[in-house]
């Protein structure tokens, strides 16, 4: 081998492993949008919208979980310790553990950079302060009260990404809730009964469904879902 092409072959080496460090951004976006052959579980695009908050409400449709929009710069990933998150992508890790049933440590090392690259793409900005979420916010005290024709445009607003579009397309497991006011409301802030103390308590739906924060979906657009859903 002459010195040429040693330098060609170095060069090529270095060239695959920043490639590998930094990701691919296209197989990041198939990551981000992917549900699995079966289908049988929902993709990171289920639950996240990549446009900011504004945006988002802008088309209609509102996700369960935060958009991933300027996510890679958020302030809130400043957790470095030993198996903290230390990145969106690290997040976005425990989220196919838990929503998507994969095995550990659901995205190899390889796909965790192609899916940091994705979110890193749709983070424009730098200057972004961590985002203080009410992740388990209480249950409304009376669970009545609410408008039935109200409820049916939230459950196309925020129910239809993962449920359909509309009454007749609802998908089986959203209309088999219909009639029990209590159970769809648990589901939608994230809430189980334990088995052994039979209380209510917050554990994210055990992975059955992204959640609304109350700073996702208010108490009032609640209220109105249950009286459209619940009658």
């Amino acid at each position: 081998m002459n010195k040429l092409t040693m330098i060609l072959a170095a060069a090529g080496l270095f060239a695959m492993a920043v490639f590998a460090a930094d990701g691919d951004i296209e197989r990041g976006k198939k990551i981000f949008h992917g549900t699995g052959e079966d289908l049988d579980y929902p993709s990171c695009a289920h639950c996240h919208a990549t446009v900011s908050a504004a945006d988002e409400l802008k088309t209609g449709i509102v996700h369960s979980a935060f958009p991933v929009y300027n996510t890679s710069h958020r302030g809130a990933w400043k957790n470095k310790k030993k198996g903290g998150v230390k990145s969106a992508a690290h997040a976005g890790r425990i989220c196919t553990i838990a929503f998507q049933k994969r095995k550990k440590p659901g995205l190899n090392d390889e796909q965790l950079a192609d899916l940091n690259a994705f979110l890193l793409s749709k983070s424009p900005s730098k200057d972004v302060k961590p985002r203080k979420i009410g992740y388990a916010p209480k249950l409304p005290a009376s669970l009545d009260g609410g408008d039935a024709a109200k409820g049916k445009k939230n459950v196309e607003m925020f129910c239809s990404t993962c449920h359909g579009p509309s009454d007749d397309h609802l998908q089986s497991e959203l209309k088999a809730g219909r009639g029990n006011k209590l159970k769809i409301a648990m589901k939608v802030r994230g809430y189980v009964t334990d088995r052994k103390t039979k209380k209510k308590k917050f554990k994210a739906n055990n992975g059955q469904m992204g959640f609304f924060a109350a700073n996702r979906l208010s108490d009032e657009q609640l209220l109105d879902i249950l009286a459209y859903l619940g009658k």
